[in-house]
C-alpha cells in the first residue's frame, strides 16, 4: 500500500528482477486496501508492505483491522515508511507488524530494500519445516 506513484513504480521495478513469480497488487489508500484484501486468499499473499501515511485509512489502522481478522494474523506485514520516529516504529510493532523498514533515499537502495523484504518473506514461506528431534 503506497500513495506515492514514484515509490509504487520503484516497488514494481524491484519485484521484476526477482526469481519468484509474484503478482503485485497495489493500493494507493487504506480504504481500498482493506476492502480489496478480502478478495485474496490469505495463503496467496507472500507479504503485505504498508506505508504509514496514506489517505483515507492510515497504515497503522489498516494493520490493526487486518490483524483483527483470523485469516490475516499469519500473513507477514512490513511497514515501509519514510518515518524513523520511535513512536511510529513502536506503534507499528504494537499493531502487529512483523518488521519495520525506513525507506532509503536512493533509487538502488530503495529497490534493494524492497527486493530483500520480499525475498526474505517468500523464502520463509517456502522453506521446509525443520525436523523435530
Amino acid at each position: 500500500m503506497e500513495d506515492n506513484p514514484a515509490d509504487a513504480e520503484l516497488t514494481r521495478l524491484a519485484l521484476q528482477g526477482l526469481p519468484h513469480s509474484l503478482s503485485l497488487q497495489h493500493f494507493s489508500n487504506g480504504e481500498d486496501f482493506v476492502r480489496r484484501s478480502r478478495e485474496y486468499p490469505s495463503e496467496s499473499i507472500a507479504c503485505m508492505i504498508l506505508d504509514l501515511n496514506v489517505p483515507k485509512i492510515n497504515g497503522l489502522e489498516v494493520l490493526r483491522r487486518l490483524r483483527a481478522e483470523p485469516r490475516f494474523r499469519e500473513v507477514p506485514a512490513v511497514i515501509f515508511s519514510s518515518s524513523n520516529l520511535p513512536e511510529d516504529i513502536n506503534a507499528s510493532y504494537a499493531a502487529g507488524a512483523d518488521a519495520y523498514m525506513v525507506k532509503p533515499d536512493g533509487f538502488d537502495e530503495f529497490c534493494d530494500t524492497i527486493s530483500n523484504i520480499v525475498q526474505f518473506w517468500v523464502n520463509r514461506l517456502t522453506m521446509e519445516p525443520a525436523a523435530l528431534g
